[in-house]
């Protein structure tokens, strides 16, 4: 594998599917954004009976959050496999085709937490607060849909470094692009295991290489 693609520059003709990628990109992370710019650290990451008052509280801004974030994860779907195209085509091959199934996966598993929280949460919560207890029901499903989550992120950081290594060699990315991907996406994956989510673990950071991807193709325009 060639650890550097001189074809790659900014003035270079882009074409519509580099374009349409690159609007794909930006635009998953700011619908998703619309939504997780409203997250309540405070409020909505406390012990779970706490965190059911709290949206018990606020049910417009968890509805709000969480419709937005299953908008913007299907996006980055869309956007994922734009990608994917343009590095198969660009000598990406198995290691684009391991990402993009690696991201939509996850995807597809945070999809089913998002619906969850959307329509389980919100009654579990009005439940909560009328008998002063969490439903034990919830529970047991509320620690499944958390498992997806986490199953998302590791995923999505696993994504970042085989897109990465799918973009070295090529002429549409850059190879310092490719080996931010690689060296952000181990360092995500280790990171997230190792602090059990921390710093790593905020659901936008998902689409953060993307957004990065999609503004240098825009760029070239």
């Amino acid at each position: 594998m060639a650890l550097h693609n001189p074809g790659f520059t900014l003035d270079a003709p882009m074409s519509s599917m580099q374009q349409s990628t690159g609007v794909l990109l930006v635009a998953a992370f700011a619908v998703f954004l619309v939504g997780a710019g409203f997250w309540l650290v405070r409020e909505f990451e406390r012990p779970l009976d706490l965190m059911m008052r709290a949206i018990e509280a606020r049910p417009r801004r968890w509805l709000w959050i969480h419709a937005w974030m299953v908008a913007g994860t299907l996006v980055s779907v869309l956007a994922a496999a734009s990608m994917f195209r343009l590095l198969r085509d660009d000598g990406g091959g198995l290691l684009a085709t391991i990402g993009f199934a690696a991201f939509v996966s996850g995807c597809l598993g945070f999809l089913v937490t998002l619906l969850f929280r959307l329509t389980a949460t919100p009654r579990a919560a009005a439940a909560t607060v009328a008998t002063g207890a969490v439903p034990p029901a919830y529970q047991s499903r509320h620690r499944f849909t958390s498992s997806l989550y986490v199953a998302h992120m590791l995923l999505s950081y696993a994504a970042f470094a085989l897109f990465g290594g799918a973009m070295l060699g090529g002429s549409v990315f850059p190879a310092w692009l490719g080996w931010t991907g690689i060296v952000s996406g181990l360092i995500g994956l280790v990171g997230f295991v190792v602090m059990r989510g921390g710093p790593f673990a905020p659901p936008i950071i998902a689409h953060s290489f993307g957004l990065v991807a999609g503004i240098l193709l825009l760029l070239r325009s």
